[in-house]
C-alpha cells in the first residue's frame, strides 16, 4: 500500500495524504517544501484501517505554483511519520497543472 497520494480534489487544488501512521502525534499540520517555498496546511484524519492525514493545497498556492513550473522534488513532514522526500518527478508537475484546471 502506498504511503503518500496525490491527486486533485475537483475545485482546482491538490490533495496530499499521508497514509500509514501509527500515530499524528502532537500536531495538526503538514509542512510541504518544494523548491525553496514551505508552507504548514492543516490536516484533516481519513477514516480507514491505518491513520491517514490529508490537507489542500489550493490553485492560488505559492507550492502549487511551483509544483506546476518544473519537476521539483516534495518534502513532506506530518506527525511522527518523520520526512518523507519524494523526487523530482514530471507526472507530479502534469497533476498540478491537470488539478488547476479541473472545476
Amino acid at each position: 500500500e502506498p504511503i503518500f497520494a496525490l491527486y486533485c480534489d475537483g475545485r482546482r487544488g491538490i490533495v496530499l495524504e499521508r497514509r500509514g501512521l501509527t500515530s499524528s502525534g502532537p500536531t495538526n499540520l503538514m509542512r510541504v517544501l518544494v523548491d525553496g517555498v514551505d508552507r504548514r496546511l492543516a490536516v484533516n484524519p481519513v477514516r480507514g484501517e491505518k491513520l491517514a492525514l490529508r490537507a489542500v493545497l489550493p490553485d492560488t498556492d505559492a507550492v502549487t505554483a511551483a509544483l506546476k513550473r518544473a519537476p521539483a522534488g516534495i518534502n513532506v513532514d506530518v506527525g511522527q511519520g518523520g520526512t518523507l522526500r519524494l523526487p523530482p518527478a514530471e507526472i507530479v508537475q502534469m497533476l498540478a497543472v491537470d488539478c488547476g484546471q479541473q472545476g
